[in-house]
């Protein structure tokens, strides 16, 4: 088994990718608590999360409306929490497929916690 903590950027855009199938997903940033790495917040503190910018392209009606949104993919030692954020960058949640994420983690060998959220 895979521990999350060595995730791959590739295998964070396969997880988005299952979830919001419509957009064109890359991985920002991976971040820490207070000021540290990724993998040093996740040890010290059980928390750390990855930045995914997402962007959808009209390209039914005249190809000139696109919208950019973001959401993160949080590890913490007991659950896994898929936040989507609004344009001021706060929780929205909107999107409720945030278990097939939580699958494909489970298909791409990842061990994970027993809460797909909470």
């Amino acid at each position: 088994m895979k521990k999350l903590i060595d995730i791959t950027d590739e295998d964070v855009i396969k997880v988005i990718d299952r979830i919001h199938i419509l957009t064109e997903n890359k991985v920002l940033s991976r971040n820490g608590l207070h000021g540290l790495s990724f993998e040093d917040s996740f040890r010290k503190y059980g928390s750390c999360y990855i930045e995914i910018e997402m962007i959808s392209h009209d390209r039914v009606t005249d190809g000139y409306f696109t919208v950019e949104s973001k959401c993160r993919l949080q590890f913490h030692h007991n659950s896994i929490w898929f936040a989507e954020l609004d344009c001021y960058g706060d929780d929205s949640n909107y999107n409720k497929n945030h278990f097939f994420g939580y699958l494909k983690l489970q298909e791409l060998g990842y061990e994970l916690p027993d809460k797909p959220q909470w």
